[in-house]
């Protein structure tokens, strides 16, 4: 089992997990600004994203997540870093590809998970930008 590290200093503590597991529990969108990021890792603040992270891993595991206290710092070095910027989840009222009927990211998925289902491989599974979704619904529009 893997054991998540909290990073700790006077003031505060920050969880860190790594983004790609907020994006597969689907809580990436959920996460505030009061939490950093530097390259993968995202450092949870402990009020608020923590406890999201850790009741969403638990609902999908059946167990809390195992942690323990990294270095104590009297200011910790991930105050530094950027903080996070939830991904905005992409609404048929934003985007007027998505709003022409029949024509969404759902039915991109479908498609794209029967062609899948065809040739033997796994289901599509993503978290995307709105520059990922743009790229993938041209994609969708010219096929």
């Amino acid at each position: 089992m893997k054991t998540y590290i909290w990073a700790v200093d006077a003031g505060h503590a920050w969880l860190a997990v790594k983004q790609q597991e907020l994006i597969n529990l689907n809580i990436a969108d959920k996460i505030s600004s009061f939490s950093y990021v530097k390259g993968g890792t995202v450092y949870l603040e402990e009020d608020c994203d923590a406890p999201r992270f850790i009741d969403a891993y638990t609902a999908k595991f059946g167990h809390a997540p195992k942690t323990k206290q990294g270095k104590y710092w009297d200011r910790q070095p991930c105050r530094g870093f950027a903080r996070y910027v939830a991904p905005t989840p992409i609404t048929s009222t934003q985007d007027p590809i998505l709003a022409q009927p029949g024509n969404t990211l759902t039915d991109y998925v479908e498609k794209m998970n029967s062609w899948n289902a065809i040739f033997g491989t796994g289901p599509v599974t993503f978290h995307s930008t709105k520059k990922q979704h743009r790229r993938l619904q041209a994609n969708w529009t010219e096929n």
